[in-house]
């Protein structure tokens, strides 16, 4: 497979790019995965500037990203420090109360009351610890379809715990 000018250009800027994120303060995995994202963009749009031109705007480009990441990781912060502590309380009240313990047997059947495909998302998320991004794959679905299926399904498990707790 032959590389032409423009794709050897762009492989040239990309390593450039790397060095300068690391040096504005990404970690070399960052800098790595936004290189990456950069090149592919750059290489699809196939842009006609000169060489000089062209690695200014992609280190712009570079940087802008990096902003991002940056922004987008302080805001998840920022929610986890808010809410997380309540939402750890919720998931404590919720699955490990004191006051009324669920015996495996209730549990295995408040389960068995997902469907298939449920249990099988629940099971590669929490028992095989696999990641959205890898479960998405696995189904060909977007990594935003299987966390909203996730969320419904603990929405789903939350109301049959608390049916199942008033009950017994």
């Amino acid at each position: 497979m032959q590389i032409n000018e423009y794709e050897q250009l762009l492989i040239e800027i990309i390593q450039d790019l790397i060095i300068y994120l690391k040096k504005i303060g990404a970690t070399k995995v960052e800098a790595e995965d936004i290189s990456q994202d950069i090149f592919i963009k750059a290489w699809q749009m196939e842009l006609d500037l000169p060489p000089v031109q062209l690695k200014a705007y992609l280190k712009k480009a570079a940087k802008s990203r990096y902003i991002d990441l940056r922004r987008h990781q302080q805001r998840t912060k920022i929610i986890i420090n808010r809410f997380g502590p309540s939402l750890l309380k919720e998931i404590d009240e919720l699955f490990y109360l004191d006051k009324v313990k669920i015996d495996e047997r209730k549990l295995f059947d408040i389960l068995e009351r997902l469907t298939f495909q449920e249990q099988k998302l629940i099971l590669d998320r929490y028992q095989y610890q696999l990641s959205i991004k890898t479960i998405a794959e696995q189904s060909n679905l977007s990594q935003a379809a299987i966390k909203m299926r996730l969320y419904r399904i603990k929405r789903k498990l939350r109301k049959l715990m608390k049916g199942n707790l008033n009950d017994g």
